[in-house]
């Protein structure tokens, strides 16, 4: 016969229900425990939605025990009813912790599959689009030059012509000076030094690829440390990119006066300045800066469609800007190094082997 409710309230303590009620919300509401559904489903060797529903009907199992212990209290003393409650509130936990587990698990899978179906349709699509990519610039090319003449092939090559010319005297020029006034080492043996660099950045078209060969000839070529290149080379390979700002700004000019807009005076000095913002801001990989001279034709009122007309030799210049930045960061990274007081092109010992920790325990860690 069932007890009346005031004799149960009497002989269960609040404290053993508060505990009891607390197991069975941890069944409904933890699953942080690591998913537990792949162990189930290859132990068994049954499938995913099957483990879940196998441990779905676990977690039932534990709430209907929490219930049952919670309801037999009357029987038992109020220590008893507690050290109950305590058992319940781990068994709980523990079967919530895995059925939540297998309901997240059966949700980040589902989640996973569709990233991955959205890769694979991302990655067919850009296949697609560099397949048809030669054949896209000629007929762009062939339409501009229908429209505008043999002339525009004239002028492109002059555009051409102009950023090379600005980037060599920037290389060879500038850096050169700077590397033997501030530095204090030979132009010529600095270059000599880096030219695994200079092949890797012409090769690739971008900053990062080339910064471990960059990291690894600037400490072992150049002298540089270790606890130097590691900043000044990585924050340089995003945001000291003069090569790129040198391009952008004879990009947008070179549009402008191909459209027949005379820009004013002030307008030049803005592109002036939002080229050496993308100098600074713009992602060092291929064809990086396209998307920011877009943004600027945009703001001075020219017609962005006119960027298609330098596609066709933007790779060639984007290999030789790349050059360029990646070179004006191993130049900065020999001007701090000297600044520190290094001595340059002598390999150095890391700063915690010079601190006193040993090699093979650095290792080891």
């Amino acid at each position: 016969m069932t007890a009346p409710v005031g004799r149960l309230e009497a002989q269960v303590p609040a404290g053993a229900w508060v505990v009891v009620l607390a197991g069975v919300a941890a069944a409904l509401h933890l699953g942080k425990l690591p998913p537990a559904v792949p162990a189930l489903q290859g132990a068994l060797g049954i499938t995913l939605v099957q483990a879940g529903f196998l441990l779905s009907l676990v977690q039932c199992a534990g709430m209907t025990l929490g219930l049952l212990a919670g309801l037999a209290a009357d029987t038992i003393g109020s220590r008893r009813s507690m050290l109950i409650g305590l058992f319940v509130l781990t068994a709980a936990s523990f079967t919530g912790g895995f059925v939540g587990s297998a309901e997240h698990a059966i949700h980040w899978l589902l989640v996973l599959r569709v990233l991955e179906g959205v890769y694979e349709i991302t990655a067919k699509i850009i296949e697609m689009i560099m397949k048809f990519a030669p054949f896209a610039v000629a007929c762009l090319l062939f339409n501009s030059t229908a429209r505008f003449g043999l002339d525009l092939l004239q002028a492109l090559g002059w555009f051409v012509v102009t950023v090379l010319l600005g980037l060599t005297l920037h290389m060879f020029g500038v850096y050169s000076l700077s590397i033997y006034f501030l530095s204090r080492i030979s132009p010529l043996e600095f270059f000599r030094r880096i030219k695994t660099v200079i092949l890797t950045a012409f090769s690739t078209s971008s900053s990062n690829a080339t910064l471990p060969t960059a990291l690894r000839v600037s400490e072992q070529n150049l002298g540089v440390p270790q606890e130097i290149n590691s900043f000044v080379l990585t924050v340089g390979a995003t945001a000291n990119q003069n090569g790129t700002a040198l391009y952008e700004g004879v990009t947008v000019l070179f549009l402008a006066q191909l459209a027949g807009i005379d820009l004013t005076l002030g307008q030049q000095v803005m592109v002036v300045y939002l080229a050496i913002l993308g100098g600074v801001g713009t992602a060092g990989i291929p064809s990086g800066s396209i998307p920011f001279i877009i943004g600027v034709l945009v703001t001075i009122g020219i017609n962005p469609a006119l960027i298609a007309i330098i596609l066709g030799v933007d790779r060639i210049l984007d290999m030789c800007r790349t050059t360029l930045n990646v070179t004006g960061d191993l130049t900065a990274a020999t001007f701090v190094a000297r600044s520190e007081g290094y001595e340059l092109l002598k390999p150095h010992e890391p700063a915690i082997v010079r601190a006193g920790v040993p090699m093979a325990n650095r290792v080891a860690d």
